[in-house]
């Protein structure tokens, strides 16, 4: 398929997730990763996710994680990385 211009266009398939988490981290990254794996399944290539996919709640400070390099991340790195689902780098793009 060409664009306007005559430039090759490609597909990319990519995933929004939303999903409610709330103050069990543990219990958010396995349904997180419910979701990661059907994204997947469905082809999707990447993921954009909500800001606090790990934890929602009063204690926000109290489960903040500091990354080396002062880059966002969180723990859904693993389960983006076993669906060779790309990592990105900002608060809104799946952060894998």
């Amino acid at each position: 398929m060409f664009g306007k211009g005559g430039y090759l266009m490609r597909q990319f398939p990519i995933a929004v997730i939303q999903m409610a988490s709330g103050q069990d981290p543990e219990e958010n990254l396995q349904a997180l990763s419910v979701f990661v794996r059907e994204a997947a399944r469905r082809g999707a290539r990447a993921a954009a996710l909500p800001e606090s996919v790990s934890y929602r709640g009063v204690e926000m400070e109290r489960y903040a994680e500091e990354v080396p390099g002062g880059r966002p991340g969180c723990g859904s790195t693993g389960a983006a990385s076993t669906k060779k689902i790309p990592r990105g780098d900002g608060p809104t793009t799946a952060p894998w």
